[in-house]
């Protein structure tokens, strides 16, 4: 101990031919050196080495060895030595137990939980009583992996040893459980929660907030009850939350309940929660309801914005409901507001349906009124509304130009300009344009190879359509449903 490490290392170099005894000292004092220089990688290789050379290793390295792995965040490492450990025939005992806990579950180890699981099944077949610290820990595990029939089983077992859980873990299984839908354990946990701690607004924002993240609708109803059986007075953002774990999942209908339920506690529903609602109506295709509660907004005082309005002319392009969708664009301008390039894309496409290209053509023509800069959606947009013999294919070329010069993707303009052509009768063009790709360098894909065997079918070229068919596999392109079904219709 007096001899610094240039002596003793002098020393070993000096006695290296001594024999084994000597050579396995050496292996030692390079462990020692490698622990008090954190080298972990080198640490690991020797003690393998040692083994492969038949030299028992001290149960307390191990020990020191799997902290260090722990400290660096190598839990592969720890579990190798855990294992390794294991093997030498030595006993667990309540250190080793911790360092492999600690070193594996906390690491960043897929297998954590189930790590945790080996030890503490391993501490019970060697009759070793885990404690309160290495559930816990286990718990955190299996917590953040979403292993929560594992997690519930584990928090039985801690509340056998430690009757007052500790909040922090039965709040994360908690919120794993929403996660992982297990909606009925979830409700439980938050009822014996509420017996151990004191019921507060911040908690239920917690838990609402995993449902709202998560759009995990199921079980709001029943946690707005228990704040209210708890006297807890919800506020604006905790209603917030309600409407938007409702909204992700495309629930309207409950989300409008809760507009009014907020409304009748004396908390006027903000503008967000208005905004969630009417996206839940456009995104389950809701036109009504969706400028019912526009609507509704307006009379209550409150000033819808782009958002608002861009979701609402959303649900009118769904249903083709181009006046209803002009009226909002009004609206946006009484009040002020800019249309986005978004917005006005989607009011484009509200003329689709109908084939109706002078309308879109208006709606663009407003653009530089409103000082919107078009962009390449725009003018697949308008691509998408020539249905019918009255656009030139002068102008469909010309779309194609404009479209193809923008930020986007060449495949998805042709494919636009093809189906374009061939809506309005200008077949021979349409094929003319699929074949011109190649020349072009544009990468053709499935909707491309469809829309040309449309044109073929409109023309009534089934010869050509089995031979674009054909082609798709030389391409190496997977046929989809409906180019299947236009396949078939040529026999």
């Amino acid at each position: 101990n007096s001899k610094s490490w240039q002596e003793r290392l002098q020393c070993i170099y000096e006695t290296s031919q001594a024999g084994p005894f000597t050579k396995a000292n050496n292996n030692f004092e390079r462990l020692a050196k490698y622990n008090i220089n954190n080298d972990f990688r080198k640490a690991v290789g020797l003690i393998r080495e040692m083994k492969l050379a038949g030299q028992k290793i001290d149960p307390r390295t191990y020990v020191k060895l799997i902290r260090m792995c722990g400290n660096n965040r190598q839990s592969h490492h720890a579990l190798d030595l855990y294992r390794m450990f294991k093997q030498e025939g030595y006993q667990l005992n309540m250190s080793i137990c911790r360092s492999i806990l600690s070193s594996c579950c906390k690491g960043n180890n897929s297998e954590a939980h189930e790590i945790g699981k080996e030890v503490l099944s391993d501490m019970r077949s060697q009759r070793l009583s885990p404690n309160a610290y290495m559930y816990r820990i286990v718990l955190s595990a299996s917590n953040a992996r979403g292993k929560v029939e594992d997690s519930l089983y584990l928090l039985e077992e801690l509340k056998n040893i430690s009757p007052v859980v500790d909040e922090k873990v039965s709040l994360d299984t908690l919120k794993a459980c929403l996660v992982a839908g297990f909606w009925q354990e979830s409700l439980v946990l938050l009822e014996d929660l509420l017996d151990v701690t004191e019921p507060s607004i911040q908690l239920y924002k917690q838990i609402l907030a995993v449902c709202a993240r998560h759009g995990k609708w199921q079980p709001v109803e029943k946690i707005v009850e228990s704040m209210s059986l708890h006297e807890v007075r919800p506020d604006e953002e905790v209603w917030n939350l309600v409407v938007q774990s409702c909204c992700k999942a495309g629930e309207w209908k409950l989300a409008s309940k809760f507009l009014n339920d907020s409304k009748n506690s004396g908390i006027q529903p903000s503008l967000f929660a208005y905004n969630m609602a009417i996206l839940a109506c456009e995104k389950e295709g809701q036109a009504k309801p969706a400028t019912l509660l526009l609507d509704r907004m307006i009379t209550e005082g409150i000033k819808p914005n782009q958002q608002t309005y861009t979701a609402a002319i959303s649900t009118c392009v769904r249903h083709g409901l181009a006046d209803q969708a002009h009226i909002l664009l009004q609206q946006m301008k009484d009040f002020e507001l800019q249309p986005s390039v978004e917005t006005l894309n989607k009011l484009i496409l509200t003329h689709k349906l109908h084939g109706e290209y002078a309308k879109a053509k208006n709606v663009f023509d407003q653009f530089s009124t409103v000082g919107v800069q078009p962009d390449a959606g725009t003018y697949v947009s308008l691509l998408a509304c020539c249905n019918n013999q009255s656009v030139d294919i002068q102008t469909i070329n010309n779309l194609l130009h404009e479209a193809t010069t923008k930020e986007l993707s060449n495949t998805f303009a042709y494919n636009a300009a093809i189906n374009a052509m061939s809506t309005c009768g200008y077949t021979k063009q349409s094929l003319n344009l699929f074949e011109s790709m190649t020349e072009n360098k544009v990468n053709r894909d499935v909707t491309t190879f469809q829309v040309a065997m449309k044109a073929c079918m409109r023309s009534g070229d089934w010869e050509k359509l089995l031979q674009l068919f054909n082609r798709m596999r030389a391409e190496k392109i997977k046929p989809n449903k409906f180019t299947f079904d236009l396949a078939l219709l040529a026999f």
